[in-house]
């Protein structure tokens, strides 16, 4: 009681042993019950013979009190005197020692259980060893369990311990390792009076806790052994692991901890070869090695690697360096595929990145240089209140990429200038070259992002949220001065005589779906300087989705022509196939057909039942039934095209006939190009007209009929066969006089541009019938002149210009044909749509037509008994110079014009001066 040690029970007997239970201090317990059985004839020898010693429950809370409470009796002395002194134990045995403790928390270890237990132990108290025991021991914590076998033979300890983590050492420290990895591990102790000696030889699988297929390591095998001397305090940790991930086959880490005064560690990190990238690319880091040593005041470590080799030295870890540089120059083709041009690419790399761990430090800087014969790169990675990334990249005088493409302005596109800026989770970025300027802001939270790109008068602005909703629109005020901006970036050969203002607008879905709008009031192209395309109200919106492009709709006006559809149009795009289902023109035109991309093959229909073309020349509707056929070079098109009824408004006396064929304009001579695709066509197509087509204008009010085939054979050029037949009635109105057409026609043997023709006039006047019969080609049209009753040509001339058969006055018929009916043949093909430059018509079948090669200069044909060619030259109003070829005679004149007196210039009844 005077020790406040209490019990409940205690039984027994001193000869065989006692038992105790429920025993106490200060009202707590120290253990639940203690069975002690031992051999008192053991005395005899001088020994102590435990056969039981079991301790059930035992509580470490109350053992600590009850420890420190009496620590205080430390100064008692503890030496045994007089006769008990000769006769203490040499040898205490104790065959059957178990122990088991109550649940007890050393946060955050929770111990749940303890059972220890001791077997044939022997204990030599006169030489304090520890002779022989059988150990056992087994613990179960919240975080492991530990399961422990030994022996110990002079006072030696060996035996082996298993480890098996729990559930909670996992989640309670966010643990992303696999407990399964760790389910059994195996340690060998070695234990005696002057060390203890600790090791582990184990392997891990799928270390890491991830989803299936996601990144994950083995460690193939793992050594360690921890050696512990308790008279020096001094510390030994030898590891060695071999490590298989997805990038290396084996991983060598090794590693030397020593702790006695101070700290002190060295190893090294050895992969051989890295995979799961292209060979090429990870080539660079194969051979890696990472050799350190440091202590608790600073760490060195070195790196190497096929290509690179680097440093990086610290001390007190306040402050270090971190330096990377190749070992010599790189050759790039080795790295990446490059165009035979740029196979020579060389660079060498240099990184320094000076770091300061003081808790002070408040801004960072790494620098980074790249030297090639391609580019020079020199960028500064800081970190103050921002991290900031600027970087120029400079196009150097003797760089490849100058030979490469000379369509490059390189010295414009030098220096780049860059500026990256990460504040918090938005980055700010910045580019700059010549007159090219990007700016953009980026969440990467959200993914949002804001933009501008601007090229001279192009601006565009993109906005919107990467894997959602993004838009770009793109405004460009003056086409030509963007194309002189891109000029200053990219030589052009000529710039594009492209004019007008546009503007694109591009949305896309999840970069799923995409649509594309354009519009532009105006986009004119001037092929040189006399012709000019003009394409107007342009309006187009396409939408794209996983191989679908769907035409939403879409409006052009050209040459005054309107072009467009408000039906959607669609066109499918496979691995196999290109599919229209369909496209339309006009809302009526409908375009179907499949293009099968292996067999090369295509049928491809357009039909239209009754497709309206309106133009401010003509107005038509149309049947149209075409199919195209493709396989492989091979293209063939057949159908038919009916022209249901419509209105003329060409104006024919604004175009100029084709030249005659003879004629060569060297200006105009082209190099002729091969063309498989016209060599390969085969085209059958046949043009009739249900309706007479309407031709009234000016002068001209005639109407016809259409019937012609346009046919192409594979090899020859396209033909043009069949008539237009200009129907009866039709009439032409020259000087206030009527002449009507007979039943005419145009007939097209071929060359759209040499049509024949066989055309009938008629006069009437003075109860006389004049008619004019033009038949031949185009080029050089026969002319004759007949009438009913019968007239002679001078009769018939003076009828047609003075409506009298004698008023030719003191005019020759052959000079009143030269004078006066060239003027009206001219006059009357010109309003026809043939136009030519001069046309004068002589006695006989004499007839002159010429070509004006510039406003000096004429060409012309003379149609007679020997037919020859004539080159005038005006010198001025009154003189020119003729240069005559026939076959029998050449000669070079001049020609002086005289003024014709005032009574010979009686013109139609009307009298003019010259």
């Amino acid at each position: 009681p005077e020790y406040k040690i209490t019990y409940s029970r205690i039984y027994g007997n001193i000869i065989t042993g006692i038992e105790i239970d429920d025993l106490a201090y200060k009202n707590k317990d120290i253990f639940k019950h203690l069975q002690l059985k031992w051999n008192p004839n053991a005395l005899a020898k001088r020994e102590i013979k435990v056969n039981t010693l079991h301790i059930q429950a035992l509580n470490l809370s109350t053992i600590e009190t009850l420890a420190a409470d009496f620590s205080s009796d430390s100064n008692e002395s503890n030496e045994t005197q007089g006769p008990l002194a000769a006769w203490m134990p040499n040898m205490v045995q104790v065959d059957d020692f178990a122990l088991s403790i109550v649940p007890k928390t050393y946060a955050p270890v929770c111990i749940k259980s303890v059972d220890f237990r001791l077997k044939d132990t022997a204990f030599n108290l006169e030489s304090l060893r520890l002779e022989n025991a059988q150990v056992t021991l087994y613990s179960k914590t919240n975080l492991t369990d530990l399961d422990f076998n030994g022996k110990v033979k002079n006072n030696q300890l060996l035996g082996k311990l298993k480890l098996q983590a729990n559930e909670p050492l996992f989640t309670d420290y966010n643990l992303t390792l696999r407990k399964e990895a760790f389910s059994d591990i195996g340690i060998d102790l070695d234990v005696n009076d002057k060390r203890v000696i600790a090791h582990l030889d184990t392997a891990f699988k799928a270390v890491l806790k991830v989803e299936k297929d996601a990144f994950n390591l083995d460690v193939n095998r793992f050594t360690s052994q921890v050696t512990y001397h308790f008279k020096d305090g001094i510390l030994n940790v030898e590891s060695k692991a071999l490590i298989a991930m997805p990038y290396s086959e084996e991983m060598v880490l090794r590693n030397h901890f020593k702790m006695d005064d101070n700290i002190s560690y060295s190893g090294d990190i050895f992969v051989k070869t890295f995979k799961g990238f292209e060979e090429k690319y990870t080539q660079a880091l194969n051979d890696f090695n990472l050799s350190y040593e440091g202590t608790d005041t600073g760490l060195k470590a070195n790196l190497a690697s096929k290509v690179f080799q680097g440093s990086f030295c610290s001390k007190y870890f306040k402050k270090a360096h971190f330096h990377l540089e190749s070992k010599k120059e790189i050759l790039l083709r080795e790295y990446l595929e490059l165009p035979a041009e740029l196979n020579q690419s060389k660079a060498q790399i240099e990184i320094d990145v000076p770091l300061n761990f003081e808790s002070n430090a408040s801004a960072y800087t790494a620098k980074a240089k790249i030297r090639s014969n391609v580019v020079n790169v020199d960028a500064d990675l800081s970190y103050a209140k921002y991290l900031t990334l600027e970087s120029s990249i400079d196009i150097p005088k003797e760089s490849l990429l100058r030979a490469y493409s000379k369509t490059l302005k390189w010295d414009n596109l030098s220096p780049i200038q860059s500026n990256v800026t990460l504040k918090g989770q938005k980055l700010d970025v910045s580019m700059q070259a010549h007159v090219l300027n990007i700016k953009a802001k980026y969440d990467l939270n959200t993914t949002k992002i804001d933009g501008d790109i601007r090229l001279g008068t192009m601006m565009s602005k993109i906005s919107g949220v990467l894997d959602k909703k993004m838009k770009v629109d793109l405004k460009v005020s003056a086409i030509s001065t963007l194309l002189e901006n891109v000029n200053k970036l990219i030589a052009l050969e000529g710039l594009p005589p492209i004019g007008g203002s546009a503007s694109l607008s591009l949305e896309s879905n999840a970069l799923k779906t995409f649509s594309v709008a354009l519009k532009s009031p105006q986009i004119t192209y001037q092929a040189d300087t006399q012709t000019s395309y003009v394409i107007d109200d342009i309006d187009i919106l396409v939408k794209l989705s996983e191989g679908n492009v769907t035409l939403e709709h879409y409006t052009v006006s050209y040459d005054k022509t309107k072009i467009f559809s408000t039906k959607p149009s669609h066109v499918t795009i496979s691995d196999t196939e290109i599919k229209f289902s369909p496209l339309w023109i006009n809302d009526e035109l409908k375009i179907e057909g499949i293009y099968d991309l292996k067999k090369r093959k295509a049928s491809i229909t357009s039909k239209a039942e009754s497709l309206p073309i309106s133009h401010e020349l003509i107005d038509l509707t149309t049947f149209i039934d075409i199919t195209t056929k493709l396989e492989g070079e091979k293209t063939s098109v057949k159908g038919k095209v009916v022209l249901l009824g419509g209105d003329i408004y060409y104006d024919m006396s604004q175009k100029t006939f084709a030249s005659d064929s003879d004629i060569i304009i060297v200006q105009d001579i082209k190099k002729e190009e091969e063309n498989p695709f016209m060599d390969n066509l085969t085209v059958e197509i046949h043009v009739t007209s249900k309706k007479p087509l309407i031709y009234n204008k000016d002068a001209v009010n005639v109407q016809a009929n259409v019937h012609m085939s346009i046919i192409k054979a594979e090899g020859d050029d396209l033909s043009v066969l069949g008539e237009v037949k200009v129907l009866k009635g039709g009439t032409y109105m020259f000087e206030n006089k009527k002449f009507v057409l007979s039943d005419s026609y145009i007939h097209f043997t071929g060359n759209l541009a040499k049509p024949l023709l066989n055309v009938a006039v008629n006069y009437t006047s003075k109860g006389y019938k004049v008619t004019i019969y033009i038949t031949g080609s185009a080029e050089l049209p026969q002319i004759q002149f007949t009438s009913k009753p019968a007239l002679s040509k001078n009769e018939i001339l003076s009828l047609i210009l003075f409506d009298r058969v004698d008023g030719s006055g003191t005019n020759s018929g052959d000079t009143m044909m030269k004078m006066m009916g060239g003027a009206i043949a001219k006059s009357a093909l010109t309003d026809l749509g043939i136009k030519v430059d001069h046309l004068a018509i002589g006695s006989g079948n004499s007839v002159e037509i010429g070509k004006k090669l510039t406003d000096d200069i004429t060409i012309i044909y003379i149609n007679d008994i020997i037919s020859s060619v004539e080159v005038r030259y005006a010198h001025s109003p009154r003189l020119e110079s003729v240069l005559s070829v026939s076959e029998e005679s050449q000669s070079y004149d001049f020609v002086y014009k005289k003024d014709y007196a005032e009574e010979d210039m009686i013109f139609f009844g009307k009298k003019k001066k010259k």
